[in-house]
């Protein structure tokens, strides 16, 4: 991988966030500990005050990743551990949600990924905030990819991608709004997504591992993320879990 594209990358997310230094002095991030939201979690922190915000059942992988991450990004940490009675009512929100903006009611993927979202922004004192939302499409993050042919693989970001901002981003807004929050996705700005279209197969699978140029983008920051394998939110946060023992609850 040719390392300017590496440095094409880190300008393209600095410039993102400088763009919010006049308006805003603090920020909050979502965050999982893992390798998007630490890279989003240390560009915010270089602009403005910025403050994590992690959600989990307790003793969950992602409490225990952001604990780790936050004490390398020297930033704080607001631990939020779910109980089975807050899960069950950040699912019950997260309902009248979709109803009021999507007029729908999420879907058993939705409920088990959109719940921690929902329960975190509930805690959020910011009114900035960004999260990670996007780099799987962007840069190639989900464990499917790797099982496809360069070909399949294309054609599947790109649809995955295409459907994330024609409809996926609005779940994210219509919680974001619910709670009086400004939403922020670094990886899905225009100067990101366009600059991923040019990039090759290899900039994002290489030696077995997935989102490889944002792995070596972590790694020049020294974020020790860099090296983690991804866990998805409804597993890493263990909401999965109480969604399906409290399915007849909700």
């Amino acid at each position: 991988m040719n390392g300017s594209k590496v440095e094409e990358l880190h300008a393209l997310m600095r410039d993102y966030f400088e763009e919010f230094r006049n308006n805003y002095a603090e920020c909050a991030v979502l965050y999982s500990g893992g390798l998007d939201s630490s890279i989003v979690a240390f560009m915010a922190s270089r602009v403005m005050a910025a403050r994590a915000y992690a959600v989990g059942i307790e003793g969950s992988h992602d409490l225990k990743a952001a604990e780790e991450g936050a004490l390398e990004l020297r930033i704080p940490l607001v631990k939020i551990t779910a109980s089975s009675a807050d899960v069950v009512e950040a699912c019950g929100q997260l309902c009248a949600i979709f109803e009021d903006a999507l007029e729908r009611k999420p879907d058993r993927l939705e409920l088990s990924i959109y719940s921690p979202m929902t329960l975190a922004m509930k805690h959020v004192r910011e009114e900035l905030v960004f999260t990670g939302q996007g780099a799987d499409e962007v840069f190639g993050g989900y464990d499917r990819y790797r099982k496809m042919s360069v070909h399949e693989r294309s054609a599947a970001m790109r649809d995955d991608l295409s459907a994330l901002l024609t409809n996926g981003i609005g779940r994210d807004r219509a919680i974001a709004m619910r709670f009086g929050k400004k939403l922020s996705t670094p990886y899905l700005s225009e100067g990101i997504t366009h600059f991923s279209r040019a990039l090759d197969d290899s900039d994002r699978f290489m030696d077995g591992q997935n989102k490889f140029l944002l792995r070596k983008l972590a790694l020049q920051m020294g974020l020790s993320a860099g090296t983690r394998a991804k866990k998805a939110m409804q597993y890493g946060s263990g909401f999965e879990r109480i969604i399906s023992k409290e399915k007849r609850n909700l």
